[in-house]
């Protein structure tokens, strides 16, 4: 679709797309929407006959040089991304694989209610757990995201203009 974004950055998550976000915001010639995040292209309610609204989202009245968003939950839709928008550009933000963990963990243990598997526990004693997959939802969410190679290699053979970004590159402080 001619109307679809020109560049998606597509995570990974606590990998420093708040701050992308952030950094295309207040440039003059990138626009993206306001709220992060829309998830629209892997939500359950995704229907193909409404990418006129997505795409509505991204294109505001005056032209910018690239429009698009960022979306960590876009990082293994690479097939529908591809299907809808083959030419946009993907923008993949990684970080220190331990680090990106750690954030994570943090992020988890942060949010109302905490994860009992984080519940007063040191951090050494956690990532054991999680290396020995005793918490398999844990496991899932904090080491399958690390993987990048995993990550990355859809998104590789799939378009032909992958840019992928340090964390550490953007900023001195990347997401917490």
């Amino acid at each position: 679709s001619h109307n679809g974004p020109t560049f998606l950055g597509v995570g990974v998550m606590k990998c420093g797309t708040t701050t992308l976000h952030h950094y295309c915001r207040r440039h003059p010639d990138i626009f993206v929407p306001f709220l992060k995040e829309s998830n629209f292209l892997v939500s359950n309610e995704f229907d193909s006959g409404n990418l006129w609204e997505y795409e509505h989202m991204l294109n505001p009245s005056k032209p910018f040089l690239a429009h698009g968003e960022f979306c960590p939950g876009y990082i293994d839709a690479y097939d529908r991304i591809h299907e809808f928008y083959p030419n946009t550009k993907i923008v993949i933000s990684v970080r220190d694989p331990i680090e990106r963990m750690i954030s994570h963990m943090r992020h988890v243990a942060s949010q109302p209610p905490s994860h009992p598997f984080l519940a007063a526990k040191p951090w050494d004693e956690l990532i054991t757990e999680i290396i020995r997959g005793e918490d398999p939802a844990m496991v899932h969410d904090t080491i399958r995201l690390s993987m990048y190679e995993n990550r990355l290699t859809p998104f590789l053979e799939r378009f032909e203009n992958v840019l992928v970004m340090r964390c550490e590159d953007l900023t001195d402080k990347c997401e917490e």
